[in-house]
């Protein structure tokens, strides 16, 4: 659980130097883009480990009070969290149940994912000890098409469908699978057959299919035939929610005209500032060595709080409108930043802020490159030590332009350390 006291004034600050800002604004304004683009299908908003970071009680909250009605986790404790936060909608987990967790998914009216014949065997057993005028299990059939992960084959998984409609006490809710390279343009053709094979499925069980499901945020925003080809349907969104996506921002950030707005703005504070001389080596095992007297601040964040060690020398960050490198290993709780000579750094202090990725700094595009990695990563690594701040900006509300300081790909990496950043990122 992120490290947020709801009881706390909202001016008390926290007591640690490392904050991650969430614009509850924004994922509203891309829930509203994202249902736009996918009507008439719904959406089942993800919301797995914890919204990818953002705290999925919040965001859910959000997402229900603008309208959407089907919420997904990955685990049983994701969706009671938000039971016991009062979210009634709808939830379906995505991970293939053990039996003896079965019990929780009826008494909690969650979405079973049947993804063998071992478990829709248990459901049916579960479904004939159910109480008087219990409500259903709602049951959704994973379809094996590729991704060799969880699920039956199309023949199978229409059979489990059939069974469990003749089951009472059962609701086959749902039909689905989950593309395995929608985000990679080069493999449009397996991801075709994929959606051929539950085509496939749903023919095979009939009328009894419920919303036949493929879509997640690629294939919405590049391949509409897996939204266009199924009704009903569901396109179950997380990355793009949170304003994220995993292409280049040139490729895929416009929705309708408008763009996708990032959620989350990751911060920390300068706790130390000193002057070191040429030949000064930083950090665990000496890895890098000042080439000239620079100016150097440390700052209040580490791979503890889940900005990776691996960004180690890799990475930029913003400090007073301006981007510089961080130097030598990235420590638990803390890191080095190279402000340059100290005749031209900036006029900093102590408590001073530091953008790790967010309006003033890199994007989480830039951080997921410079690590290694994909934006997925970047956003659920941040901690739960790291407190969450919860803001409603009214700029978000009218989703005209994209949240300051996101820099795209083409503008960051090769630039001097100590480039200006502009209002929107780039450098000037």
């Amino acid at each position: 659980m992120p490290a947020t006291d709801p009881l706390a004034p909202a001016d008390d600050p926290p007591l640690t130097p490392t904050t991650a800002t969430v614009d509850l604004g924004a994922v509203r304004h891309n829930a509203r883009l994202i249902r736009k683009r996918a009507a008439p299908a719904d959406l089942m908003a993800v919301v797995k480990a914890d919204a990818y970071g953002h705290g999925a009680v919040r965001v859910a909250r959000t997402l229900r009070e603008a309208g959407v009605s089907h919420f997904a986790v990955a685990r049983v404790p994701e969706a009671l969290e938000l039971r016991e936060a009062g979210i009634e909608a709808p939830i379906q987990v995505f991970e293939a149940p053990l039996p003896g967790h079965l019990p929780a998914y009826a008494r909690h009216r969650l979405g079973v994912t049947v993804s063998s014949r071992a478990v829709a065997e248990a459901v049916v057993e579960l479904a004939g000890g159910r109480a008087p005028g219990a409500a259903p299990i709602r049951a959704h059939v994973k379809v094996e098409t590729g991704m060799e992960r969880i699920g039956e084959p199309p023949e199978v998984a229409a059979e489990l469908a059939r069974h469990l409609a003749k089951t009472d006490g059962v609701e086959v809710a749902g039909l689905w699978t989950h593309f395995a390279a929608a985000d990679e343009p080069g493999q449009k053709d397996f991801t075709r057959r994929q959606l051929s094979i539950l085509q496939e499925a749903a023919a095979g069980a009939g009328p009894i299919a419920g919303r036949v499901h493929a879509a997640n945020t690629p294939a919405l925003l590049h391949f509409e035939e897996s939204v266009r080809a199924l009704d009903p349907t569901f396109v179950r969104c997380g990355l793009s929610l949170y304003g994220l996506t995993p292409f280049p921002p040139a490729v895929s950030a416009s929705l309708g005209g408008q763009q996708l707005r990032p959620a989350m703005r990751f911060t920390s504070k300068i706790t130390h500032l000193k002057t070191v001389e040429a030949g000064a080596s930083v950090s665990y095992g000496r890895g890098w060595t000042a080439p000239e007297r620079v100016r150097l601040a440390t700052v209040g964040c580490g791979y503890g709080d889940g900005y990776a060690r691996l960004l180690s020398g890799r990475a930029e960050v913003g400090v007073a409108g301006r981007r510089f490198p961080v130097v030598g290993r990235i420590c638990m709780d803390l890191m080095m930043v190279n402000l340059g000579p100290p005749e031209t750094a900036p006029d900093v202090a102590t408590g001073d802020a530091v953008v790790l990725f967010g309006p003033g700094g890199p994007s989480a595009v830039d951080v997921a490159d410079w690590s290694e990695t994909i934006p997925y990563e970047v956003a659920t690594r941040v901690s739960s030590r790291v407190p969450r701040r919860y803001i409603e900006e009214a700029a978000s509300e009218q989703g005209k332009t994209a949240l300051p300081g996101t820099a795209n790909r083409a503008t960051t990496g090769a630039q001097p350390a100590g480039a200006p950043v502009t209002e929107n990122g780039r450098f000037s």
